[in-house]
């Protein structure tokens, strides 16, 4: 990984950072995670703070295997789905940016 063109943070670019972390996509991912950890609430073994979920589910959207027994289904795709949703907001947001950068670019050229 290397450091994180789009925040001044100093942090290596991970999808850790990428998605949870970095202050450029906060717009984004800040509305999606109040809605996930509304979600939360309502997982018996998962935290309301997503800093403390398994790396599987917070980085992958893949829970262990336990994870949502006894949760109904609806909220089960509700929080994948808005996982999900915001993980593509974040990446569509970061691929405007790598689109406009490649057209400064190819207009200094």
């Amino acid at each position: 990984t290397t450091r994180c063109p789009y925040c001044e943070c100093g942090m290596d670019e991970d999808e850790d950072h990428l998605f949870w972390k970095c202050s450029a996509w906060q717009v984004v991912r800040d509305p999606m995670v109040v809605q996930l950890v509304q979600l939360a609430k309502e997982i018996p073994w998962l935290s309301e703070n997503p800093d403390e979920w398994p790396p599987c589910l917070r980085l992958s959207c893949l829970p262990p295997a336990h994870a949502f027994k006894g949760v109904s289904d609806e909220i089960v795709q509700q929080f994948v789905s808005t996982q999900l949703t915001m993980f593509c907001r974040v990446l569509r947001m970061r691929m405007g940016r790598e689109r406009v950068k490649e057209c400064l670019f190819d207009k200094l050229g």
